[in-house]
């Protein structure tokens, strides 16, 4: 699934700058979910699948009785990057199961981005040819193992949390303008080390409407060393989705929306996202159709363009797919997934 920039910040997150020890703002909400970023990234308020493990705790008590995917995906913002430009590279694959009330979840994420410097940093891999200007590697790895559980208050809101065991870290040097740098820097060796976090999440669901927000990395925790520091910024988001039942040839539609309602920073600038998305069922759900728009509201006004489809294989068992792309830069994500729910 390439991760989405329409979400562009599919992926954003590796900030670099290898002369400190900086921080690096890991994950964002848009890194995960083939339907979510078919979506453009408006799923807070959707979150019916097992990817609401990631998207929003609170939504394994709204969908199928079982819903399981494997996700896969990765993303390049832009596309090509011009020699001495920043970008970012992102790759992602996911195992989320959801049974009633529990959810149990494994997320990978490589992230690798590069940046013009001044200066190298200490004991830092030097990847630099004699000549040529000298930028910055950075690239993170991160698994994520979370168990999800929800909980309903009355008959219309729902809270829940995800707790994690994230084992992270992140490596950083320095290497010639132009290249391959994205691909030496997702070889590159890394040594990780593992925190306890939490998400939390909640949902306000009526017959026709859904409200929800979502809490992701509760505890900011830090990994990495002085150098090369790994910390995963607390984010949060909002959301609204507007659901109908058969209409026509439609079996159903969605329409949604979601705000971020934090700032994050990124080796391409800062972010906060607007989305919006729409998701039709046709065919006796046999076939879904989405797309979606993503914004960046702060610094550089990006926006990127998304859509996606299912088709059911047989009753219960969908391929998923989506492709992003952008309209400031060249961005290029795509991605796939298999998906049950019964």
């Amino acid at each position: 699934m390439r991760i989405s920039v329409c979400v562009r910040a599919a992926v954003v997150s590796a900030a670099l700058v290898v002369s400190s020890g900086t921080a690096v703002h890991a994950q964002l909400f848009e890194n995960v979910g083939t339907r979510a970023q078919g979506m453009g990234g408006a799923f807070i308020a959707v979150s019916d699948d097992a990817t609401s493990t990631w998207w929003n705790p609170a939504g394994i008590a709204t969908g199928a009785l079982f819903s399981a995917v494997i996700d896969h995906g990765s993303t390049d913002d832009p596309d090509t990057a011009p020699p001495g430009a920043p970008s970012l590279r992102a790759g992602m694959n996911a195992f989320a199961a959801v049974f009633p009330a529990l959810g149990l979840s494994y997320y990978r994420l490589r992230i690798s981005a590069i940046h013009p410097i001044t200066s190298t940093a200490a004991g830092a891999p030097d990847l630099q040819d004699s000549g040529a200007e000298a930028m910055g590697v950075r690239s993170l790895a991160l698994n994520q193992f979370g168990s999800t559980v929800a909980q309903s208050i009355g008959s219309h809101f729902v809270i829940g949390t995800t707790v994690k065991l994230v084992r992270a870290g992140s490596t950083a040097a320095i290497g010639p303008s132009g290249g391959d740098l994205l691909d030496a820097a997702d070889d590159l060796p890394i040594e990780s080390r593992t925190e306890g976090d939490l998400d939390a999440g909640a949902m306000l669901s009526f017959r026709h409407a859904r409200f929800g927000v979502a809490v992701k990395n509760i505890r900011e925790p830090n990994f990495g060393t002085d150098a090369v520091e790994v910390r995963l910024e607390r984010q949060a988001r909002a959301g609204l989705a507007v659901l109908t039942s058969k209409v026509g040839v439609m079996d159903g539609l969605t329409l949604s929306a979601d705000a971020d309602l934090t700032r994050t920073s990124t080796v391409l600038g800062d972010i906060r996202h607007v989305a919006g998305g729409a998701e039709v069922w046709l065919l006796t759900k046999h076939l879904g159709l989405r797309g979606g728009v993503n914004a960046n509201t702060v610094g550089a006004k990006r926006t990127a363009f998304s859509g996606g489809a299912s088709v059911a294989v047989f009753s219960g068992f969908y391929i998923d797919v989506f492709k992003t792309f952008g309209s400031a830069t060249d961005i290029e994500g795509w991605g796939t997934a298999l998906r049950v729910a019964f």
